[in-house]
């Protein structure tokens, strides 16, 4: 598992929401480069979906290396919580979410962990969450130089 932390201006909900508006508006044109695909959700998450690259398929015999494949979590009044990006058939495969540190909302997370680990992303979420809490930051800064 890897996490990376920085400053956050506009909140992991917003970039969430955002990020899968535009993968929304980009289903609209499916087509043969690229296809979307829903699927059932697994985890105890709220909806699941996949993109394909059939041309790169082809060209790969039958790979679908760079398959993307999506897990969403709602909270209770219908927003995006959580957005899981995975590759399923990477040669490791793998997945990143990003959420806010719950004790310092203006403290971005983004964990990559094994796709593997995929039904643990509750346990992946609050340990991780635990931890960077555990190390008492009271403000991150972006330095320019």
């Amino acid at each position: 598992m890897q996490a990376v932390i920085k400053p956050d201006q506009q909140g992991a909900n917003v970039i969430n929401a955002r990020r899968l508006e535009r993968i929304q508006n980009d289903r609209l044109s499916d087509g043969p480069l690229r296809q979307y695909e829903d699927l059932e959700s697994e985890f105890g998450l709220d909806g699941r979906f996949q993109i394909r690259y059939p041309v790169l398929e082809k060209k790969r015999n039958g790979g679908k290396y760079s398959t993307k494949e999506y897990f969403l979590k709602r909270d209770q009044n219908g927003a995006v919580k959580y957005l899981f990006e995975c590759y399923p058939y990477a040669h490791s495969p793998g997945c990143n979410v990003k959420f806010n540190l719950s004790s310092d909302p203006d403290i971005l997370v983004d964990i990559k962990f094994g796709r593997h680990h995929m039904a643990n992303w509750e346990d992946i979420i609050r340990a991780s969450n635990k931890k960077i809490t555990s190390w008492g930051l009271r403000k991150l800064e972006i330095v320019a130089n």
